[in-house]
């Protein structure tokens, strides 16, 4: 997997961080450089490490190098076709792919719902070895559930609430140790997998301080 090898040569570190960024506009203009606190994002633009973007201009090239600069990596044989001119989302589409932000901000972050909510706040890129329950950590995810009859947000049930434990909808997830599934989205903790832990003041029995990102599990 790209990810892992990219971790292996990175001090163990996922994807991510704060740095400095070059970006195209909606027509390819080239801009930047700049500084930003976020170098990977989960939205399906040329930051997303899944984007496997190798413009150093667009954005990062995280993961580029791993996949022999591949156009068909970004997204599920079940996708329609990827179309991308400037960098980033909405107007563009680069991944078919989710990159958890609980990849990249600290378990007490992600347990306090600050993280990437807090303006001007720096990511800060997790170590895999720091993973708690790797067969049940989600480190890739269908942005969208392409694999069943119903194609909706990963997240969302086909009336557009919050999945968690309410309908039996499907995804391909990769996972911390390297092997691949397909899951149902009613077996997640959280059905919004940068939050996975998060403090639920309605059902505090289930958020436990010490028990959200790399420290906890994303499905069942």
């Amino acid at each position: 997997m790209a990810l892992t090898m990219y971790c292996q040569e990175n001090d163990g570190y996922f994807p991510g961080g704060p740095g400095i960024v070059r970006w195209r506009d909606d027509l390819g203009n080239p801009q930047g450089p700049s500084a930003t606190e976020w170098t990977a994002r989960y939205n399906p633009d040329a930051y997303n490490p899944y984007a496997c973007n190798d413009d150093e201009q667009a954005g990062p090239t995280f993961l580029a190098k791993y996949v022999s600069k591949s156009k068909q990596v970004p997204a599920c044989p079940e996708e329609p076709f990827l179309r991308a001119r400037g960098s980033f989302w909405p107007n563009n589409y680069w991944t078919g792919f989710w990159y958890p932000m609980s990849l990249v901000y600290t378990p007490l972050e992600i347990w306090q719902g600050t993280g990437p909510n807090v303006p001007g706040n720096p990511q800060k890129p997790q170590k895999l070895s720091k993973v708690k329950y790797p067969t049940n950590k989600a480190v890739i995810i269908d942005r969208k559930t392409y694999h069943d009859k119903f194609v909706v947000d990963t997240d969302k049930t086909t009336t557009g609430v919050n999945n968690t434990k309410k309908q039996k909808l499907y995804v391909n997830v990769g996972f911390a140790d390297g092997h691949v599934a397909s899951r149902g989205t009613f077996e997640m903790f959280d059905s919004d997998v940068n939050w996975t832990g998060r403090f639920n003041i309605n059902n505090p029995a289930t958020h436990v301080r010490g028990r959200a990102g790399v420290l906890w599990k994303d499905f069942e």
